[in-house]
Order: C-alpha cells, then sequence, then structure tokens
C-alpha cells in the first residue's frame, strides 16, 4: 500500500507496520507498482512517470536505482502498428523480481520484457475494453504442458 511520501509496510511475524521512504529525488509518482524480490528480503518499486519507466531496487535500508527505461523511444523503435502519439499509459501488472511488465500504452496491453528491453503485444483493446474495464491477471505455466494419462475403463463405455 502506498501512501504520501512512504510506503506502509505490514509485517506478518511480528504483526507491526513500518514505513519505507521513497528513493531520494523520485518526488510524488502518479503510477508505481511494487514486486517482490526473489530472495524475500527485498522489493522492487517500478515507477512510471510521463513515458519513462524507473526501476529501483529496496534491501538493507537503501535503494538502488536498478534500470531506467525510455518507453517513448522503444514505442518508436516497435513494429507494432501506432500512431506517433502515446495519449495514455498505465502500469497494469509486474512479475516477481521485476523480470517484466504489462503495460496500457493507448489501445495496446504491450509485455515488457525487462531484461531484453523488448515489446510483444499482448493484447488490443476495444472500445467496449474501455467503457467496460478489466483486470489483467497473468498466469505463468511450463511449456509444453504434460496432461495426465486417462485411465481407459472399458465397461464404462459399454451399451
Amino acid at each position: 500500500m502506498c501512501i504520501a511520501s512512504y510506503i506502509l509496510v505490514f509485517d506478518s511475524t511480528t504483526l507491526s507496520f513500518s514505513r519505507i521512504q521513497y528513493p531520494r529525488g523520485m518526488g510524488f509518482p502518479k503510477m508505481i507498482m511494487l514486486s517482490q524480490a526473489h530472495d524475500d528480503f527485498g522489493v522492487y518499486l517500478i515507477c512510471a512517470e510521463e513515458l519513462q519507466l524507473a526501476i529501483w531496487l529496496y534491501k538493507g535500508d537503501s535503494w538502488l536505482l536498478v534500470d531506467t527505461i525510455c518507453l517513448h523511444e522503444m514505442y518508436d523503435d516497435s513494429r507494432i502498428s501506432h500512431h506517433k502519439l502515446v495519449v495514455r499509459h498505465k502500469i497494469r501488472h509486474v512479475g516477481v523480481n521485476a523480470e517484466f511488465v504489462l503495460l496500457e500504452l493507448d489501445w495496446f496491453v504491450l509485455y515488457l520484457d525487462i531484461k531484453c528491453r523488448t515489446f510483444h503485444k499482448a493484447y488490443e483493446m476495444t472500445i467496449a475494453d474501455r467503457h467496460l474495464g478489466y483486470y489483467i491477471h497473468p498466469f505463468m505455466m511450463i511449456w509444453p504442458p504434460t496432461f495426465p494419462v486417462l485411465k481407459c475403463d472399458p465397461g464404462s463405455h459399454a451399451a
């Protein structure tokens, strides 16, 4: 939960609250999302200011700026058909360890691979999507999937 100039943290083992200040110089961003680090001792903060994405890691009582990505340049360089002006953008989901981000840019939901710095179009929205609203819940699975073998019971198929 983000409140004012800090992040409110609840420790379920001690049943206590604490505060983590935003990184210095970050200001008051309109769009942020948190992501857990693999080691459970850190947290990533992903911040979108205009068309710039900043990725911060909080570990050991200090912030480290891990990466900054200019979304405007990536959007222009991508092969996704679009008009030049990005009017609307929003962070929809962030993967564990800040490995990927799902972004809404204009009429597209885009998958941004942070390590490779590549966009992939995940979905093109319709007018109904905009009016009804929607939620994004990514589902990760192994590929190809393996299915259990069904047991064949000859007696169950008798006519």
